[in-house]
């Protein structure tokens, strides 16, 4: 257990060190290295993984503090870049770039690679809602994306666990975003970078306006952030997912157009049971011998209708009010407002039918493009169908309302009311629906049937087409609602120090 400090504030004269945390060349954050001498008043602050105010010194646990001026000195963005850079935040994490993700247009941050949901965040010490959709549909997390950095004073991030004091979502450990507390004048900022290709351009906008006196402080925050889009075919290192040339891995899918046929075993008709390629320039009309002479599988190179990092737009308020009520009693609301819109692409609708031969996976006998006579299975992408659009948005809220006590000499106390929502609908089009395509394979009427024969455009009419096509609307909403009471002070006084 740490010891408390005094509720007084202390006159000190100490040695203390300070050593910068190198990430990519940059001082990145710091803690308690370079021999000083300092003499002064220590103000008692919240040190992340602890309820007890104490001053910086004296923190029980290795804490990594990264202060406004590394933050902008850093370079980074967004919440997510910042904290991307971490050297303990390993495999596990990810964000809006990640396209297979089953909570598209988030961001995370896993330290020491133990997963999202085992990391927790927090803004001024209380928790945020959980990211309205679950990453592999069951791991709830934090969504960095809906915390504006343009408030945020400090980052502190508490190396080891602390579920003993939050629980066991902070087994790998806990960051902490501590926003502005007083600030008086009009700051503006406004930044744009862009890449060595010039075609992911980002800008970003912020104003800041405050104001102090003896009955208390306010400020509001408005800021913008804009980043365009960039395929992964505009980068020659993600142009191919084959990336045998390169002394790599060939990561070309095995559902391609033109596709592969598989007979299954037992074939009516004396076919070997096994793969087979439809011919690369096939129009639709092949025949199944032309077929059976081509075994193997066709490969896909899904990467050029893959976005590589996808067009983001973000923008909100945040502001924080305090006033004093009493000498003793001081009443505070913080809140912030985040809209976050993503824009992504994904290749065509794959079909691996012998994986899924109890939905559409059969393309029965009686298919009016079948040259086979009896039941076979296939892989196929359906690129006449177009590729996979999403878009996204976010609309994430907070509200926290206190009031603040002191208590005689030695003792505080406080107590707030916490509101979080974290709402997001993904609209995506061009998706295939399961049921038609089942029924478009069992057709026998070749104006209704699907051909998975051809290759290229061209092959099924556009009214076949239609009838596949679907929306999909995903609509999800997280929240949080917390009420605390906490007070601290000076218990008794002991030989070794304050209890």
């Amino acid at each position: 257990m740490k010891r408390a400090y005094r509720a007084k504030t202390k006159k000190m004269r100490t040695a203390v060190k300070t050593t910068a945390l190198m990430s990519l060349g940059i001082p990145f954050g710091s803690m308690p290295a370079i021999a000083q001498d300092y003499e002064g008043e220590l103000a008692p602050i919240v040190i992340t993984g602890s309820n007890i105010p104490t001053v910086e010194l004296e923190v029980p646990s290795p804490v990594v503090t990264i202060d406004r001026e590394e933050i902008d000195r850093s370079g980074a963005e967004t919440v997510g870049e910042l904290l991307r850079r971490l050297p303990q935040n390993n495999s596990g994490s990810f964000d809006e770039k990640f396209q297979s993700s089953f909570a598209p247009g988030t961001s995370g941050v896993s330290l020491r690679g133990l997963g999202m949901g085992y990391t927790l965040i927090l803004v001024d010490g209380r928790r945020i809602a959980d990211a309205s959709m679950a990453q592999n549909t069951t791991t709830q997390f934090g969504n960095l994306n809906g915390i504006p950095m343009a408030v945020i004073n400090r980052v502190e991030v508490l190396l080891d666990g602390a579920s003993a004091i939050y629980g066991s979502d902070a087994v790998a450990g806990v960051i902490n975003m501590i926003t502005k507390d007083n600030f008086d004048g009009v700051q503006i900022d406004a930044g744009y970078s862009n890449s060595t290709h010039t075609d992911v351009a980002t800008q970003s906008y912020s104003i800041t306006g405050g104001t102090s006196s003896e009955q208390g402080s306010a400020w509001v925050n408005i800021d913008y952030f804009k980043r365009n889009s960039a395929q992964m075919d505009d980068r020659p290192f993600s142009a191919s997912a084959n990336q045998g040339p390169n002394g790599g891995y060939d990561f070309r899918s095995s559902a391609g157009n033109p596709g592969s046929i598989k007979i299954l075993p037992g074939s009516e008709n004396g076919f070997e049971s096994g793969f087979y390629k439809v011919p690369t320039n096939s129009s639709g009309a092949t025949t199944a011998e032309e077929i059976i002479a081509n075994p193997g599988i066709n490969r896909y190179d899904y990467n050029p209708w893959t976005t590589l990092s996808p067009e983001i737009e973000r923008y909100g308020a945040a502001g924080n009010i305090k006033y004093y009520l009493t000498d003793y009693a001081t009443a505070f609301v913080n809140t912030y407002y985040r809209k976050s819109n993503i824009f992504q692409k994904m290749a065509p609708t794959p079909a691996f039918g012998d994986i899924n031969t109890g939905t559409y996976g059969i393309l029965p006998a009686e298919n009016s493009h079948n040259p086979f006579g009896e039941d076979i299975t296939f892989r196929h992408r359906l690129i006449e169908v177009g590729p996979r659009l999403s878009d996204i948005s976010f609309d994430n809220f907070r509200v926290t309302p206190g009031v603040s006590f002191d208590i005689g000499e030695n003792w505080k106390a406080e107590t707030a009311f916490m509101f979080n929502s974290d709402a997001s609908l993904s609209v995506g089009s061009n998706y295939v629906s399961a049921d038609a395509f089942k029924t478009a394979l069992s057709s026998s009427d070749p104006s209704t049937a699907y051909n998975i024969f051809g290759a290229g455009l061209g092959v099924n009419s556009p009214e076949i087409l239609d009838a596949l096509r679907v929306n999909t609307v995903r609509n999800s909403m997280s929240e949080r609602q917390m009420w605390d009471v906490k007070a601290w002070g000076t218990i008794a006084e002991l030989p070794g120090g304050s209890l």
